[in-house]
Parts: structure tokens; C-alpha cells; sequence
């Protein structure tokens, strides 16, 4: 609990802010994204159309990453982020628009064991966690549990509670 904030219904406020955050302060002590030149973020296609409505706000290019039955293109992630202007990735790892794609467990220990730049960020975009779409539950392997000790502050969890219905 020490790790959670408490906002208001709407995700998309959160993630914004955070960008906004790592463009014009900086992360993890690194000089602000927006000085450092052309910035990038991966985001998995198809994909949620918000999230790269933020990214084209602040002028990042936007780098596709295909999606398969087990989530995102892992081999593909791990070339981009090579590349030390690609700073972060948006992931829905539940239900991901628009197939309802929930990520593999190996997928997830995959993008946890991501080898990235002290600022590189994943905004882990999980609407879905305490609710299922239908009677069937899809399991996610919580990222955090497998997280090693240099990735522990590279991902951002957010969710929401304005998609819960009963």
C-alpha cells in the first residue's frame, strides 16, 4: 500500500500527468525528456486510442509494436528500446483493446525483464483488475511479483474504477 495513490475515476488524468511529469521534470534523476531530443514510446497495436492521443500531445513519435494472442511482440520491444530516445511503452495487459487480449505470464516476466534505460517507462494501463469482461476469469501475472531488482521502478500501474459495473 505504501506505493499506491488514491485519484480521482479517470486513468487517463493519471497517465497524462505522469507524462507530463517525465517530459518537463525528469525521471529517476534524468535530465526531462523534452531536452533530451526526439522522443519515442512504444505502443502495442491495435491498441487504445487515449493513450496515443496523449503521446501525439506531447509530440512523441509513436512506435508500433504488433500484438498476438500472448499480448505484445517481445522480441521487437527488446530491439526498440536499444535505442535510448524510446522512453516508455503503454500497456493494457487485461482485456487490451480491441481483442480482449490478457497477457501471458511468460509475456509479463518478458517485459519485466526488459533490459532499459534508467528513465524508460511502462505505463501499465490495468483497467481491468478487479473485474472480469465475462463469467470466464482471465489470470495476469501481477508484474510487480516478478520485477528484478533494476526494473523496480520501471513501471507505472494505473487503473481505474470508472469501467467496474455490476
Amino acid at each position: 500500500t505504501k506505493n499506491i495513490i488514491v485519484g480521482g475515476t479517470s486513468s487517463l488524468n493519471l497517465m497524462y500527468d505522469y507524462l507530463n511529469q517525465c517530459m518537463f521534470l525528469g525521471v529517476a534523476g534524468c535530465e526531462p525528456w523534452s531536452k533530451q531530443g526526439k522522443v519515442k514510446f512504444i505502443c502495442n497495436t491495435p491498441g487504445y486510442d487515449r493513450h496515443f492521443t496523449i503521446t501525439e500531445f506531447f509530440g512523441v513519435e509513436m512506435i508500433s509494436v504488433e500484438m498476438d494472442e500472448f499480448g505484445p511482440d517481445v522480441e521487437k520491444i527488446k530491439e526498440l528500446v536499444k535505442d535510448p530516445m524510446v522512453k516508455g511503452m503503454f500497456c493494457v495487459p487485461k482485456y487490451s483493446n480491441p481483442q480482449g487480449i490478457t497477457y501471458s505470464a511468460e509475456t509479463v516476466k518478458k517485459i519485466a525483464n526488459l533490459d532499459v534505460a534508467d528513465d524508460f517507462r511502462i505505463i501499465w494501463d490495468n483497467a481491468y483488475c478487479v473485474h472480469d469482461l465475462t463469467d470466464t476469469t482471465d489470470e495476469l501475472l501481477n508484474i510487480f511479483d516478478v520485477l528484478p531488482e533494476k526494473n523496480k521502478n520501471m513501471v507505472v500501474e494505473v487503473a481505474s474504477t470508472s469501467k467496474i459495473s455490476y
